[in-house]
């Protein structure tokens, strides 16, 4: 019986071929049927063929055998065929139909979200953008708006501005900016004699905040009586400026020994003048001739840390603007970056490094001002904490307070002559 099944079978799979490639069939001696010759036998008999296999198949191995032959080619997961034919069509009819459910589950879960393998976890956090270090950062920057921290309140009727001498007279700019923001741009501080040309203005221009306005430059110090700069009255609203205290002295010895006069040599003045904003910060004036103590340096310290709402660098001029008007409010404006004290004579000879823009530090012989110094180095760590807390670099401010018009200088920070007719005061 299995011969007789199986070699009709046989007959009829060798005609394939022949259904490839009829004409090299006919060139082999193959023949054409009325039907379509042995692609139609083929077609028409095939069908049959196979069933009456799978039936010869099941007898001669019998079922336990034939149950788990047909498992493992169906996966191993269904149950065995029955041997006659509507059987096996209604469990091929039921594979199907299972199939098709499965194919639509798997369509379902595809799009359910799945946890990705770490493997490909890393090959797309690498092509995700990672923040590019400062040094890096192209031109091209992402639109940055101005820190959103709450304000420090700062008095104008209380301010008293500590201006240590040849640390920054054109901070008188940046208050008034602050101030009395209406002021045209035009109009500005930008002679050496600040009160007078305050005062100047304030008769031009008029208006309440002007008037109110009282900028009390000279270079008062913290009192502990009267009105103006007194301790108890403006504690925490206080400002001002600071300089590296070897660059205020040369600064200053340049500036026909500021304070003094005279003919003094630099390295008498250098002495006699140390210390200048230690004294300041407890009520004695920059070049009165007194020998300072530890205890006044922690003085004047905890002056500068209980009292100032502001201390800026002016060798960080640029970012000090950025960092005021960050606390205390208000808009940049170009006149806060001019420069009304340069005082270009001075800087024509071997005092001055122009490759560097600052004073030459070896004309005082290894002289370093011990006071101020540490004064200095206790201003810088406030500053930096607050450029810090408010978020804050030179890429941040170039966008809400720079808007380009302020170009950088890597080995000098010292304003050039373009700024104004008077260059740097400092």
């Amino acid at each position: 019986c299995f011969l007789k099944l199986v070699v009709p079978i046989w007959a009829d799979l060798s005609h394939v071929k022949d259904c490839r490639r009829p004409k090299a069939a006919m060139a082999g001696g193959g023949r054409r049927t009325s039907n379509g010759g042995a692609c139609g036998a083929y077609l028409r008999w095939a069908p049959s063929s196979l069933l009456a296999l799978l039936l010869a198949m099941r007898i001669i191995l019998g079922p336990a055998v034939w149950r788990g032959t047909i498992e493992a080619l169906l996966g191993g997961g269904t149950a065995a065929l029955p041997v006659d034919g509507g059987g096996v069509r209604a469990v091929l009819d039921s594979s199907a139909r299972s199939s098709t459910l499965q194919g639509q589950a798997n369509q379902a879960a595809l799009l359910q979200p799945h946890p990705t393998p770490t493997s490909v976890q890393t090959q797309v956090a690498s092509l995700q953008p990672h923040p590019t270090p400062v040094s890096m950062q192209s031109k091209a920057l992402p639109a940055v708006s101005k820190p959103e921290r709450p304000l420090v309140k700062l008095d104008m009727e209380k301010l008293a501005w500590i201006h240590i001498p040849k640390c920054g007279s054109s901070f008188s700019n940046i208050v008034i900016s602050w101030a009395c923001p209406d002021v045209p741009e035009k109009n500005f501080v930008d002679v050496p004699w600040i009160d007078a040309s305050w005062n100047q203005l304030r008769g031009q221009l008029g208006g309440d905040c002007v008037k109110k306005l009282e900028l009390g430059i000279g270079h008062m110090p913290i009192v502990e009586h009267g009105t103006r700069h007194n301790w108890k009255r403006s504690k925490g609203h206080f400002v001002g400026m600071f300089k590296k205290p070897e660059q205020r002295i040369l600064s200053a010895f340049k500036y026909g020994r500021h304070g003094i006069g005279g003919k003094m040599p630099l390295s008498q003045y250098a002495r006699r003048t140390a210390g200048c904003a230690t004294k300041m910060m407890i009520g004695k004036n920059c070049n009165d001739d007194v020998a300072l103590q530890e205890s006044d340096l922690q003085r004047a310290i905890q002056r500068v840390d209980e009292g100032f709402a502001f201390a800026g660098l002016t060798n960080e001029w640029e970012l000090s603007v950025c960092l005021f008007h960050a606390m205390f409010g208000g808009s940049c404006h170009s006149r806060e970056f001019k420069n009304n004290n340069f005082a270009r004579n001075n800087k024509r000879d071997e005092f001055w490094d122009s490759m560097q823009g600052i004073w030459n530090e070896s004309m005082l012989g290894g002289f370093r001002d011990y006071y101020d110094g540490r004064l200095f180095q206790r201003v810088e760590e406030i500053f930096n904490q607050r450029l810090a807390t408010y978020g804050l670099s030179w890429e941040v401010c170039d966008q809400f307070c720079f808007k380009g018009t302020v170009k950088r200088r890597e080995a000098a920070r010292f304003w050039s002559n373009v700024h104004s007719a008077h260059e740097d005061k400092r």
